[in-house]
């Protein structure tokens, strides 16, 4: 009888609803909201879960079980300002703001030759600096 009514007590708790909330944040540079960033909600030995940013560079994750994730960001051309965010989902809901910031960028310069051209790719902030005549 002991043994019964342990596997139906834990029977009862195992159908008890897990506590969820929702995760929302916003992505933006320190000039504007960003539309069209990748966002990903990792926790370690279960499936990441993938959002894109609204108009408003705001993303939405619903029925987030209690633990701690990581929160990553990621647009061609912009990284993440900082490390991947740390956060710690409980049972009420949590807005979270994710700062990115320009990446350098590369370009190519081809200088012409007599015979032959030369190409080199350089981050775009040094070849501002070149002193090239127009």
């Amino acid at each position: 009888m002991a043994r019964r009514l342990t596997i139906s007590a834990a029977l009862l708790l195992l159908s008890m609803p897990v506590a969820a909330a929702t995760l929302r944040g916003r992505v933006a540079t320190s000039i504007e909201a960003l539309p069209g960033v990748t966002v990903r909600l990792a926790r370690p030995l279960h499936r990441t879960r993938v959002t894109v940013t609204d108009a408003n560079g705001v993303f939405v994750f619903e029925s987030v079980k209690g633990a701690k994730y990581i929160v990553e960001a990621e647009l061609v051309g912009l990284k993440m300002t900082g490390a991947p965010r740390t956060v710690l989902v409980g049972d009420a809901d949590l807005d979270i703001e994710i700062p990115m910031t320009v990446q350098g960028t590369m370009c190519t310069i081809e200088v012409p030759a007599r015979h032959d051209s030369a190409t080199f790719t350089m981050q775009q902030s040094d070849a501002n600096k070149l002193p090239l005549g127009h």
